[in-house]
């Protein structure tokens, strides 16, 4: 029987969403820890890709604004989508994300409990995968893409650089190491581009007007050159996928 949904709308997948919740819910009391669900983008329901990241996070202020969706919030998010819809996708939204596990959550209780959460969370993200007729996988993060080299993941799959925190220098190292990197460098018209493209992100998820144009407010200032290199390093990955 084939287990690949058409949409989003459609019960099985509406029902593991909220499977996640009451899974959540739970997490809550074997981990004595703050944890709340935060919503996933739904991009695309039959993906040739699914873009998989450790854990929303930190959960302090996600609970204060019911419209925030996971993936679609920081400048770093963008540049990922800008990369994969452009470089997965040839101008397409062929992929979709995903956490390994759903709750946001304090970067301490994350790191303290990442290994039993992850074991818990693992039948979700199979069922997931079924329901998205089994995409080809990419891990945002080698420690994740590690954490799954063993028996309870069996996968192909790759991975591409976390970009936050200390994974910055790792992304530089990896960025001086390509050759001829310079011709993945963005050109002048790309912080538009992904700008128009934050704006339908955000519009297929039924962003309101306020939240909107909140977000947009990243794109006010011009790229650093670390938003430079990642967009290089992304671009490079994404073409080698």
């Amino acid at each position: 029987m084939n287990e690949q949904i058409e949409n989003f709308k459609d019960k099985r997948w509406t029902d593991l969403v909220e499977s996640f919740k009451k899974r959540i819910e739970e997490d809550k009391i074997v981990f004595n820890c703050k944890s709340v669900y935060v919503k996933l983008p739904e991009i695309c329901p039959k993906p040739e890709y699914l873009l998989i990241g450790m854990e929303p996070g930190p959960g302090d202020d996600l609970d204060k604004d019911p419209e925030y969706c996971n993936f679609i919030a920081s400048k770093e998010d963008f540049i990922i989508h800008y990369c994969a819809y452009y470089y997965l996708g040839n101008e397409g939204f062929n992929y979709q994300m995903t956490d390994m596990a759903k709750g946001g959550i304090s970067i301490k209780n994350a790191e303290l409990t990442r290994d039993k959460r992850y074991e818990i969370w693992l039948p979700y993200l199979k069922k997931e995968l079924l329901l998205f007729g089994n995409p080809k996988i990419i891990f945002i993060g080698k420690g994740l893409y590690n954490a799954w080299n063993s028996k309870f993941f069996t996968y192909k799959r790759e991975f591409i650089l976390q970009h936050g925190g200390s994974a910055r220098g790792h992304v530089k190292n990896y960025y001086n190491k390509i050759k001829n990197i310079e011709k993945y460098r963005p050109d002048d018209k790309v912080k538009q581009k992904m700008k128009d493209l934050a704006v339908t992100l955000m519009e297929m998820q039924n962003y309101s007007s306020n939240l909107k144009n909140e977000r947009l407010k990243i794109f006010d200032k011009d790229f650093t050159e670390q938003d430079k290199i990642l967009l290089s390093v992304y671009r490079y990955d994404f073409e080698r996928f």
